[in-house]
């Protein structure tokens, strides 16, 4: 578990493997059958390897405007960071789609709810209202709330 306010209440996977909560999601889910639904949620990226991916494709960004560019230009380094957020930003919705999708096959297996996985979504998203920017939703980096927790509950 971390402890960061710039984060706030997430939880990510990187590559290798690894899996990172943050201490202030874990307390806002105050029940472990939440906690479990965001593991599996980031197993599912493992599984898929998303995080190995997203790396691949950042660097391959990069690579691309570098040669077209300068490779040595400070300028292709930040052209070929906004350009691939923003081209990455598709790719990542569709990863977490993808993630929650492997989560829920993951929970069912286990004999698992996905339900506190979506009240565990509905609660961070009512305690951001309040917290937290509201991007545009082709700026986010995730499906829209709603459509996650109405895919949770579904058969």
């Amino acid at each position: 578990f971390r402890k960061s306010e710039e984060v706030g209440p997430n939880a990510f996977a990187l590559p290798g493997g690894v899996v990172v909560l943050t201490d202030e999601l874990v307390e806002i889910a105050e029940k472990k059958d939440g906690v479990i639904g965001v593991l599996a949620h980031e197993l599912g990226h493992i599984q898929l390897k998303h995080p190995e991916r997203r790396l691949v494709r950042s660097l391959m960004a990069l690579a691309v405007v570098s040669l077209i560019l300068d490779d040595s230009a400070t300028f292709a380094e930040e052209l070929a960071t906004i350009s691939g957020s923003l081209i990455s930003l598709a790719y990542t919705r569709e990863f977490e789609e993808e993630a929650d999708r492997a989560g829920k096959e993951i929970l069912i297996r286990a004999g698992l709810s996905p339900i506190p996985l979506a009240n565990l979504l509905q609660k961070l998203s009512d305690s951001c209202e309040e917290n937290c920017s509201q991007l545009p939703h082709w700026l986010s980096t995730h499906p829209t709330v709603p459509s996650r927790i109405e895919f949770l509950l579904s058969d």
